[in-house]
């Protein structure tokens, strides 16, 4: 790139006066161009006479046209001189006016047959500018190859040397070139074919110049510089081309004159046989002409229809071989003209017919018109949904199938999209119903389990410790405890609640769940366990992880079918690289390393290839009374620890599922809480106890006076408002209920600390600590106790409290 000043400054401003960038194009003169170095031409002149109007610096950037043009677009050109009409400049660029109109005529080499715009139809062009391609399509005038060139010196070197067949170019600039070049091999067809209007563009982002330099242009027109520049530059250049040409016309008048002395010497012995040679060859050259332009236009017409539509167009005969094909359909499949002239249809269909393509042939070839939808293979194997569109037509002088190929790619995806986006409206609205039946039952199961383990507490508490029932009730206390993790998965399932993520021991919460899935499997069917000697910890939802092995142990057990089988749960660690983690089922980028697994493997009928395929869907189930809950819950607990499932199953051979979690080697296992002998704390003075549940008040009130309290009891936020405002000064602590009619447990809690700041309130809930008390950190003291809860617990949290 060349970047030339006007004045001897590279600044962008200049003692003060502004900077005006103007681009020119090195290869277009007379119009604009380098001689010796230097910028030149008419747009030079013109521009430089325009700074000095508007008193501005100038500089001259030179470049080639595509590269002005993004500097004109982004702001690193001020202005360019170009052809206005043909390139939409008034709906980006700031349009100054006409300066001039240009020509534009055909050239070709000098021995061409070549006689005018219409015999160009299938020959090979030379174009420089873009121009010439939209005014002949326009005329329905279609070359048969273009070729780009990027000046004119180059397009007509290359018509000197008769490697094409024409040339449509600026008139003013190809004779300029001529003259320098000195080329003789080349001549111009008639006059100038069609005008287009030449004038400047400026940047949209100089808008603040462009009313000054419209004013100076017009100024300049009116003046009559502008004229005088044309002609000095312009039309110079065409008067040096017409005398070249009549210098060029009289020796070629010596020649034909020479010539026609020479035939008059021998027209006395010839005359007879010239002429009648002459007649002869006249008459076939006309009708040679006559068919040649005939079957050129039957060419251009039919190229105009076979390649001028967006479908792809084949024809086939009654074997399906390919007899032609336009060029739509060979950038679609990816192969050449020349390839798909050698196949066949069924070479290109992506779908199986079978036998019925033979009957697909036969109604293309009884029928008039024919449609069906089907789908292309492209030569690099993607799948292409298509319409198809048959007519019967002859194809020489053979019937044949006229096929009109239209891919409908964007309408089979939106159809897709459209039943997807249904399939999870109803997948959405069904767990949203569950969700809302599964809180509801939660919530109520919560407070049937509180009544079952309070009062199995307190059942605990008057036996002897010689009792043979005290076995029997701890198993009924565990089994309670177990309810309670699945309501609170339930409530968390519902959307209701917040998982706890903590430190988890796998060989514990196995061992923990033994006696529970021991009652959870086939009565035929035997639990065998293998754990790691030296098992490093997880950080997970202990309730969530427990609810995955439930539902790997349960369909463990429901494929024996009833019959005998061993369940074995291994545990243990491995070091997943990334190859091991892609080829498991849920691998979301997930980092190499060390993994603890849990492994439950059984030896029943084993998954076939088509069920494992769909064995992690929602509400896909094999099982006649399942809801397909299970493995799609599974996935989704394991997705959201970072975890990966592998599944191996053959039928007849049994199934494994190995399911993985990131070891957590920093992570500090929980420590069992230590026994609490809650018989020897006793407390004092009055407790309101407040819960809907008549159950929960009962086995509460027991409690409570079991370690020494009075109680007052009441039944919703309302009644525990009345109590509190008449007893506040004699009660020690209050036991609140979270979800309760007319007032729930957060007004009441708050109205309570309004009245009194301080009184300690224990908060009761079915959810966890974390979804409870986040909310009332900062409200004076404050307990919790998760239902179902038991002496021990609700003796902790007072003891705490009240301390």
């Amino acid at each position: 790139m060349l970047c030339v000043p006007f004045a001897q400054s590279d600044e962008t401003e200049e003692g003060g006066r502004r900077t005006l960038v103007f681009g020119v194009r090195h290869d277009d003169l007379p119009l604009q161009g380098v001689q010796n170095g230097w910028p030149s031409g008419f747009d030079v002149e013109l521009g430089r006479l325009l700074a000095e109007k508007v008193g501005m610096h100038i500089v001259f950037r030179v470049d080639t046209r595509p590269r002005l043009w993004q500097d004109l677009r982004s702001g690193g050109v001020d202005i360019i001189a170009d052809v206005l009409s043909s390139v939409g400049a008034g709906d980006e660029f700031i349009t100054l006016g006409t300066v001039c109109r240009l020509g534009y005529a055909l050239y070709v080499p000098a021995d061409s047959t070549i006689s005018g715009l219409g015999d160009i139809a299938g020959c090979e062009l030379i174009v420089v500018d873009p121009y010439p391609l939209k005014v002949l399509e326009k005329r329905m005038i279609s070359p048969g190859r273009v070729i780009s060139v990027t000046d004119v010196n180059d397009a007509l070197k290359l018509l000197v040397r008769s490697r094409y067949d024409a040339a449509l170019l600026s008139r003013a600039t190809a004779e300029s070139a001529m003259l320098d070049m000195n080329i003789e091999g080349v001549r111009r067809l008639g006059e100038i074919i069609w005008e287009e209007d030449y004038g400047y563009l400026l940047s949209p982002l100089r808008g603040d110049i462009a009313g000054q330099l419209t004013e100076a242009l017009e100024d300049l027109r009116r003046h009559g510089r502008l004229d005088k520049l044309a002609e000095r530059w312009l039309l110079g250049s065409q008067r040096q081309a017409f005398w070249r040409t009549v210098k060029w016309l009289l020796a070629g008048i010596g020649v034909l004159a020479a010539l026609l002395l020479l035939s008059l010497f021998w027209s006395g012995i010839l005359r007879g046989q010239v002429l009648e040679r002459s007649r002869a060859l006249k008459a076939q050259l006309r009708e040679r002409k006559a068919v040649e332009n005939a079957l050129r236009d039957s060419q251009r017409r039919l190229t105009t229809l076979f390649d001028g539509i967006d479908d792809g167009l084949l024809v086939h005969d009654e074997d399906g071989n390919i007899l032609d094909c336009n060029d739509v359909l060979c950038r679609r499949l990816g192969y050449s003209r020349e390839e798909l002239l050698r196949m066949k249809t069924t070479d290109i269909d992506a779908a199986d017919f079978a036998g019925g393509f033979k009957n697909r042939l036969e109604l293309q070839f009884k029928q008039h018109r024919y449609r069906c939808e089907g789908a292309h293979r492209t030569s690099d194997g993607r799948v292409i949904p298509v319409d198809i569109m048959t007519s019967l037509i002859e194809y020489n002088g053979r019937p044949a199938v006229l096929a009109a190929v239209r891919d409908i790619s964007e309408k089979v995806q939106r159809e897709n999209e459209h039943q997807n986006l249904l399939n999870q409206m109803q997948h959405t609205q069904k767990l949203e119903s569950m969700g809302v039946l599964a809180g509801g039952i939660a919530h109520d199961f919560n407070n049937l389990l509180m009544g079952m383990l309070g009062n199995a507490d307190l059942a605990l508490d008057q036996l002897p410790s010689a009792s043979p029932a005290i076995k029997e009730l701890k198993e009924i206390q565990v089994g309670i405890r177990r309810a309670a993790d699945l309501c609170r998965q339930m409530l968390a399932y519902s959307g209701k609640g917040r998982f706890v993520i903590e430190a988890v021991d796998l060989n514990r919460m196995v061992e923990e769940m033994a006696n529970l899935l021991v009652v959870s499997v086939s009565k035929r069917a035997e639990l065998r366990y293998n754990f790691s000697a030296q098992m490093p910890p997880i950080e997970a939802d202990s309730t969530q992880l427990r609810q995955v092995i439930m539902n790997l142990i349960t369909n463990a057990s429901d494929a024996m079918d009833g019959h005998d089988g061993i369940i074995t749960i291994t545990t243990g660690t491995r070091d997943c690289s990334r190859t091991f983690l892609k080829n498991t089922y849920v691998d979301d980028h997930l980092p190499e390393g060390k993994y603890a697994f849990v492994q439950v493997a059984d030896n029943g009928y084993g998954m076939s290839k088509e069920t494992l395929e769909k064995l992690f869907d929602p509400f896909y189930t094999t099982k006649a009374t399942g809801r397909g809950l299970g493995l799609a819950a599974v996935l989704g607990i394991i997705r959201g620890h970072k975890g990966a499932v592998k599944v191996q199953s053959e039928e007849g051979r049994g199934t494994t599922f190995s399911i993985f979690f990131p070891v957590a080697e920093n992570a500090v296992l929980p420590e069992q809480e230590d026994h609490f002998d809650w018989k020897s704390w006793r407390g004092s003075g009055c407790v309101l106890l407040v819960d809907d549940e008549e159950t929960v008040r009962n086995v509460g009130r027991r409690m409570l006076e079991r370690v020494g309290f009075k109680v007052l009891l009441a039944a919703d936020g309302l009644e525990a408002m009345e109590i509190f405002k008449k007893r506040k000064r004699n009660l020690a602590c209050v036991i609140l209920d979270m979800s309760m009619p007319h007032m729930d447990g957060e007004e009441a809690f708050l109205a309570i600390r309004q009245i009194v700041a301080d009184m300690p309130v224990i908060l009761s809930s079915g959810y966890n600590r974390q979804s409870v008390v986040s909310d009332f950190t900062d409200s004076g003291p404050t307990g919790f106790l998760q239902k179902p809860y038991q002496v021990e617990q609700m003796v902790r949290e007072l003891r705490l409290l009240l301390s």
